[in-house]
């Protein structure tokens, strides 16, 4: 069971490019214009779609929470950093 689980070597580094992606497009500021929202909100889908194709259906939310935590992770290091 866990052998069908394990992703190839080239996949794993075609998630965790996907991931930093992701992590990189959450650490953006929000942005303020409705055409500027579109486009990364398209940007967002695209980078689910492509997620999906290398990983299950079931561990695709896996990835994604790796990702926010990870955003997570910077925007506290950040903080902290600026604070002292």
């Amino acid at each position: 069971m866990e052998s069908r689980t394990k992703l190839s070597f080239e996949k794993q580094k075609a998630v965790s490019l996907v991931v930093d992606d992701m992590v990189n497009l959450l650490l953006q500021p929000a942005p303020s214009e409705s055409q500027e929202r579109i486009q990364r909100h398209e940007a967002k889908i695209d980078l689910r779609n492509r997620l999906a194709q290398l990983v299950p259906k079931y561990k695709k939310a896996h990835y994604m929470g790796i990702a926010m935590q990870k955003a997570n992770e910077i925007r506290r290091e950040r903080a902290r950093n600026s604070s002292n």
